[in-house]
């Protein structure tokens, strides 16, 4: 099996996310919930908003110290903090203490920790692979997060109102669990430069200056930057599924019965037309991704590949923006879904290919603003379509995620171009096939 022939650490950090994933997925989508029914639903929105933008800064200053203080360290700290985080989660909803804000507080430090976590963990990954490796780690990763989601939401789905705390209770056994593989486990990665284990020696408390100066590199590069753009508009396109699309859907959708069975009909509205297509891509996408993905591995024409998965994947959202017919949205998120799986590991690796190698934390961590990027493009559509037609919003979104997927041709023909000129010299580098 191939996936035993990847980097021991990358077999265990596809196992550690695939256990963080299913048991938060039991419980962090349902927070917005559980806060607006204890503290109202302002006040939840201002949480949970917080809490992104927590996450956000301090993923920042995560991607710094994990280039300073190397991986490892950085993971076993945020690791092991957010292990006590979910403990508090559990105390503070337990038979004897009922603590909306306690709980709060320590879904902070979870971010805090998140924030941590995440710019190292994708270095770490990068670290440990190489450009022929990356498509099929990043395919199985892919798989097995959406495989998680689907446990982990059903579960959550059936427990998480009647046993909220047993649910933090496993949260905070497997937060542990997650800990003692890291600590004992998993090497570090990444060798420290002299400079930054003078920067990790004495200025670590006092480092605003340099972080400043360390994401000046980042941003100066254009290339990476241009990626990033492209990455977030293209990725806007299929957040729109559960902002716009969603919303449209509830309201302009109109209600029918479809036959299941003999008499048995199947009623439905908007909401849980939403909710088929959703079931439609995350089986769509464990069923298939793997196959596709050593499909596209053989392959000798990656980009090619992805050229035309872009094309399907966007052409599959701008058709459910528009379209009320239950079997053309059905199809429009088979195409979506199958653009999604060619393009996403080839357009990760493309990533890991064109980042600093001293930088890598750095990196992940601009490249994560990105993704917050396209979660605010999608609310935004929420509030433009108010004023634009379906049809418009349609072109609206189909446009944008034509020009994210030109930054992204455009950034892989300087790598192309790059290639060639380093062929030309004699020098020799293993990349993604082109």
């Amino acid at each position: 099996m191939e996936f035993l022939q990847l980097h021991r650490t990358i077999q265990l950090r596809i196992l550690t996310t695939f256990i963080t994933r299913l048991t938060g997925t039991m419980i962090f989508p349902f927070m917005a919930i559980y806060f607006a029914g204890y503290l109202g639903a302002g006040i939840a929105g201002v949480l949970l908003f917080s809490s992104l933008m927590i996450q956000l800064v301090a993923g920042l200053y995560g991607g710094y110290l994990a280039d300073r203080w190397g991986r490892k360290t950085l993971m076993v700290w945020g690791e092991g903090i957010q292990c006590l985080a979910f403990l508090g989660m559990m105390l503070a909803n337990s038979p004897y203490l009922q603590s909306a804000w306690i709980t709060f507080a320590m879904m902070i430090v979870h971010s805090l920790c998140n924030g941590l976590i995440i710019p190292a963990s994708d270095a770490m990954l990068i670290d440990v692979s190489t450009p022929q490796t990356r498509t099929l780690m990043y395919s199985v990763n892919y798989w097995s997060i959406n495989l998680a989601i689907t446990f982990g939401a059903f579960i959550g789905g059936a427990l998480f109102s009647s046993h909220r705390m047993e649910l933090f209770g496993l949260l905070t056994v497997t937060g542990l669990l997650i800990w003692l593989i890291t600590v004992f486990l998993i090497t570090e990665t990444y060798v420290l430069q002299a400079s930054a284990q003078q920067t990790k020696r004495w200025n670590i408390l006092t480092s605003g200056k340099l972080i400043i100066r360390n994401y000046h590199q980042v941003w100066k590069d254009r290339l990476f930057i241009i990626f990033v753009l492209g990455n977030m508009l293209l990725l806007s396109t299929e957040f729109h599924l559960t902002q716009y699309i969603g919303v449209r859907l509830q309201k302009e959708f109109v209600p029918q019965s479809m036959l299941i069975w003999g008499d048995w009909q199947l009623e439905l509205n908007g909401i849980k037309v939403l909710s088929m297509i959703q079931i439609e891509n995350t089986i769509g996408i464990v069923l298939l991704s793997l196959f596709l993905a050593g499909v596209i591995r053989r392959s000798k024409r990656q980009i090619s590949w992805m050229n035309i998965a872009v094309l399907i994947y966007i052409t599959g959202f701008a058709v459910m923006a528009f379209s009320n017919t239950l079997w053309i949205l059905v199809g429009a998120m088979l195409l979506a879904t199958v653009g999604e799986l060619i393009h996403v590991p080839i357009r990760q690796s493309l990533l890991a290919q064109i980042i600093n190698d001293q930088s890598r934390s750095s990196y992940m961590a601009v490249n994560g603003i990105g993704t917050q990027g396209a979660r605010a493009i999608a609310a935004l559509g929420i509030t433009l379509g108010v004023w634009v037609p379906a049809y418009g919003m349609s072109i609206i979104i189909a446009i944008v995620g034509l020009i994210g997927f030109l930054c992204i041709s455009y950034v892989i023909s300087r790598v192309q171009a790059s290639t060639k000129a380093s062929s030309t010299q004699g020098v020799t580098k293993n990349q993604v096939t082109l």
